[in-house]
């Protein structure tokens, strides 16, 4: 049975000021840093983590979840603005890692 390929599209934080950095490091990102990493975590763990002092709201834990539990190598990422345009089209090539390094 064939995979299929998932498109998935990710704003490179707001306006897109993080795109020169996830470029420059061949990697693509989401902005939770603070909830610090999430490797194996599940949906309902996820629920109950903090992110600014407050608890993410169903929409964030959907983005999240997906971002490290469903996002697989080979599915496609479009880096983009809010709407207003592309950076890049790229293919996932590696699992999910958290880099405290990066912002």
């Amino acid at each position: 049975m064939k995979k299929t390929t998932q498109y998935w599209k990710i704003t490179p934080g707001e306006g897109g000021f993080l795109w020169r950095e996830q470029k420059l490091n061949d990697c693509i990102a989401i902005g939770w840093s603070d909830i610090k990493n999430i490797k194996g975590i599940t949906e309902e763990k996820l629920r109950h983590k903090k992110c600014d002092g407050k608890i993410l709201t169903p929409s964030a834990v959907k983005q999240i979840n997906a971002f490290v539990n469903e996002v697989k190598i080979g599915d496609k990422v479009i880096a983009s603005t809010s709407g207003k345009g592309i950076y890049a089209v790229g293919t996932i090539t590696g699992d999910y890692e958290f880099n405290d390094e990066l912002e």
